[in-house]
């Protein structure tokens, strides 16, 4: 005879999965405000496996960077990584991460990176993390959503390979689901979808070409954008690499770039992005430290 009644047998499974749920289902909550003239962090909340560095002021002009960090060294089959940064009214922020993430095989549920940022009005976002890289068998859903308020700026990076190239692993992976967003003011105004399935027919980019990234800026301006893309494309770039960019309206702009390497595509996101800082942001090239 069950000496369990119903609820007790309930409450003890739900203990059970949240027990199996320990460092796989990460959350990270970050809120920077702007106190005389510094940006500061003002909340902040994490949930193993996700974690952060504190912020530091590497230009020396009141804006902040962030490393986000992931200690486990990767991503597996079933996480769930959640992540919310809030940038208040005219305070500065550079997110970023210390390596590339890679995810590693799954034979089950896929991994799920969510991550959303609000910035507003006077803010400036630079989200410029290191590239996302598949191993064999991974399975991956991947969600950026970055919401600008009118009179906010945001620049933003997402970059990606088809797989551990230098091992010739190109497309070993099970599945690759990316979306990316941003909008302005409530307006989409760039939306990215990449759904990469190996065992099915799949568009992929020219032979060679196993680095792909992103670049989108948007701001209160109105005018300028068309010839901040020309100069964008028109730049100099490695002998590996293809570059593409083009105004979104009123908006913004976005760039793409193909890469046949790592190296070639953290080359152009550099001398790109300096070269926004300088023209678009006023201010100069920003290197990262990395540990």
């Amino acid at each position: 005879m069950d000496s369990q009644g119903p609820a007790v047998r309930e409450l003890a499974a739900e203990a059970a999965f949240a027990s199996s749920r320990v460092g796989r289902e990460g959350r990270l909550d970050l809120a920077f405000a702007c106190e005389a003239g510094r940006t500061v962090l003002r909340e902040r909340r994490f949930e193993l496996p996700l974690q952060f560095l504190e912020p530091i002021d590497l230009a020396g002009d009141g804006s902040v960077c962030v490393p986000l960090l992931n200690p486990t060294g990767g991503v597996v089959g079933g996480d769930r990584l959640r992540t919310r940064i809030a940038i208040g009214p005219d305070a500065s922020v550079c997110v970023t991460t210390p390596s590339a993430t890679r995810v590693y095989r799954s034979d089950g549920a896929p991994s799920r990176i969510e991550t959303r940022i609000e910035v507003a009005r006077g803010a400036v976002l630079e989200y410029v993390p290191e590239h996302l890289i598949p191993h064999p068998g991974a399975r991956l859903v991947q969600r950026l959503d970055v919401d600008v308020a009118d009179g906010g700026r945001a620049l933003v990076w997402d970059a990606y390979s088809l797989g551990r190239v230098a091992r010739g692993e190109r497309f070993h992976f099970e599945r690759l689901d990316l979306t990316s967003r941003v909008r302005v003011a409530g307006r989409l105004v760039f939306q990215d979808r990449a759904c990469l399935v190996p065992a099915e027919p799949t568009l992929e980019p020219a032979a060679g070409l196993s680095y792909v990234g992103s670049l989108v800026a948007v701001g209160p301006e109105t005018a300028g954008w068309e010839a901040w893309a020309a100069e964008l494309e028109a730049r100099p770039c490695p002998s590996d690499a293809r570059v593409g960019a083009s105004a979104l309206g009123a908006s913004g702009l976005a760039m793409r770039v193909l890469s046949a390497t790592a190296h070639g595509l953290e080359a152009v996101l550099l001398d790109r992005r300096a070269a926004l800082r300088r023209a678009w942001l006023g201010r100069p090239p920003l290197a990262l430290r990395k540990s």
